[in-house]
């Protein structure tokens, strides 16, 4: 995996911030609605083995540096209302979404056991 990491924005968030944005007559403008700032690809593999998923291939060697950009959503804190959700329950919450409407296959584990 390549050493390189970046802000996770949460559909749901997204959702929500069109909709704050809609029905709020002094939003203008453009929006950030991620984390603050970016997540390493290696954190999200360790939080997704955590979550149980260190059955499915995932990567193990970081190549290359890290660098970690870091992102301002003040204005759509204070325009929208918007709380960006904890980087890591997006990534576990998308994986398991992802299995359970079959992008990822849970027969990879069931094989690997």
């Amino acid at each position: 995996m390549l050493g390189f990491s970046h802000p996770v924005a949460d559909s749901r968030n997204v959702a929500r911030a069109h909709i704050a944005a809609f029905e709020n007559p002094r939003a203008r403008g453009r929006y950030i609605v991620s984390s603050a700032e970016g997540v390493p690809f290696s954190k999200m593999v360790e939080w997704l083995k955590e979550a149980g998923f260190g059955n499915y291939p995932l990567p193990s060697t970081v190549i290359g540096p890290t660098v970690i950009p870091r992102v301002s959503y003040e204005k759509a804190a204070s325009d929208l209302g918007y709380t960006p959700r904890p980087p890591r329950d997006t990534v576990v919450d998308m994986a398991h979404a992802l299995v359970k409407v079959g992008l990822v296959s849970d027969n990879v584990i069931k094989s690997k056991l």
